[in-house]
């Protein structure tokens, strides 16, 4: 069943096509070709044949998430996960927001962000940036739909006073 908003115009349905993750270290060097698209992006570690950990969600904004990657505090948590966790290796996959209505804005992508990484606390153990899981009071409903290349994140997370 599908669930409804209360105010049906207010507030946000944000769909997120995730790109296939590619190598943290191949991002780094030569970028990506989802770049000038992303608002978003995850940090996934792959141990042998395993479903991939979620280690890190980030957002970007006027930027790309390349030139974000190489930044110090980025390079000093790489180097942190790579000595944390020697038999992981590290994937980077961007996220594309698409709205139905409005524009993207700064406090959209940090809304968006926010709210992926409160719905990820199945990935406390590895998850870097847990801070966020304390923020609340969006002041809109979101309705997130991650596709593509979205695991771990669930296909749907909604904010808000929704009804079925």
């Amino acid at each position: 069943m599908k669930l409804e908003r209360v105010v049906p115009k207010y507030g946000y349905e944000v769909e997120i096509s995730w790109s296939r993750p590619a190598s943290y270290e191949k991002i780094i060097a030569r970028g990506s070709p989802h770049d000038t698209e992303a608002w978003l992006y995850m940090i996934l570690g792959y141990h042998h044949s395993s479903h991939p950990k979620l280690f890190y969600i980030g957002k970007v904004f006027e930027t790309l998430v390349s030139r974000r990657l190489r930044a110090r505090d980025h390079r000093a948590r790489y180097y942190g996960m790579c000595h944390d966790h020697p038999r992981f290796s590290f994937r980077v996959s961007l996220g594309a927001i698409k709205l139905s209505r409005g524009h993207i804005t700064a406090r959209l992508v940090d809304d968006v962000e926010s709210i992926l990484i409160f719905a990820a606390y199945h990935s406390r153990d590895t998850l870097i940036n847990k801070s966020k899981w304390y923020k609340s009071g969006w002041k809109h409903p979101y309705a997130i739909r991650n596709l593509r290349d979205r695991t771990p994140l669930p296909r749907e997370v909604h904010h808000g006073v929704f009804i079925r």
